[in-house]
């Protein structure tokens, strides 16, 4: 039976669910560690090697181990580690990094943090080809790490600790403050601040402005009132229908002509 028949299948017969390079690879590990027959990286089969003495003349010295260990700067435990390392015929692994650090923070604290971030109401941009979502303009992350702070005082989180879940975790963005204002109320507004009207012209304008203001505040409670009566009722249902750009309309280059659409 040649070398090349004794070598162990196992070294080039693909395992079910492992790569063949890198079972190979660790297979050749094992085998040269052992000092046992193995077949290269190139196909070559390598005989294991005939291990002799240290020293060319052919005997062992017994040394003192406190000065062994003195001479090469290696603590018992390395020492006994190697030798049963060889015993067993293991390479050795590097074990750093596997203990917990210290000032990690457990994880049902993480959670306690990842559940207050989501308690807060978000709302999904319509006019956007991307999904986002933002909480209320009202809020920033040091606003909402108060109101942490503030519910759960026995817990020492920090502000940065809260930010950090809040980026890695999250794909939250906060909204904008509402731009958007009447016109009515804009023209009424400069005409009241206007020095060339006597009183009685601002009164009268005063007063159209309030009418404005109570017949736009009676339309938000008729939307508020539907909307109640929707979410009590199941056999209810309130329709909206927003005009903003959806009229089949020719695109013009023209800047007034793109705001009148």
């Amino acid at each position: 039976m040649s070398d090349l028949e004794t070598i162990d299948e196992s070294v080039t017969k693909k395992r079910k669910g492992v790569k063949n390079v890198i079972y190979k690879n660790e297979k050749i590990k094992e085998a040269r560690l052992k000092n046992q027959l193995y077949e290269n990286y190139k196909g070559a089969v390598v005989k294991p090697k005939n291990q002799g003495y240290d020293c060319s003349s052919g005997s062992r010295i017994q040394v003192c181990k406190t000065v062994f260990l003195s001479v090469y700067g290696i603590s018992v435990d390395q020492l006994r580690r190697i030798r049963q390392l060889l015993i067993e015929g293991k390479p050795p692994i590097d074990k750093r990094g596997f203990n917990r650090p210290g000032n990690a923070k457990p994880a049902d604290l993480i959670l306690l943090v990842e559940n207050h971030i989501k308690s807060f109401p978000v709302h999904e941009a319509h006019y956007t080809s991307h999904e986002y979502r933002y909480l209320s303009a009202n809020l920033n992350v040091k606003i909402m790490w108060q109101l942490f702070s503030s519910t759960c005082g026995n817990k020492m989180v920090t502000y940065g600790f809260y930010l950090k879940i809040f980026k890695e975790n999250f794909n939250l963005k906060f909204g904008q403050p509402q731009v958007d204002t009447c016109c009515v109320c804009e023209q009424l507004n400069v005409k009241i601040k206007s020095p060339t009207l006597n009183d009685g012209a601002k009164r009268a304008v005063v007063a159209e402005l309030m009418v404005h203001k109570r017949r736009a505040k009676k339309f938000f409670k008729k939307i508020e009132s539907v909307s109640n009566v929707c979410r009590e009722r199941d056999n209810a249902a309130g329709i909206t229908i927003d005009y903003m750009q959806n009229l089949q309309l020719p695109e013009v280059p023209i800047q007034e002509a793109f705001y009148l659409q």
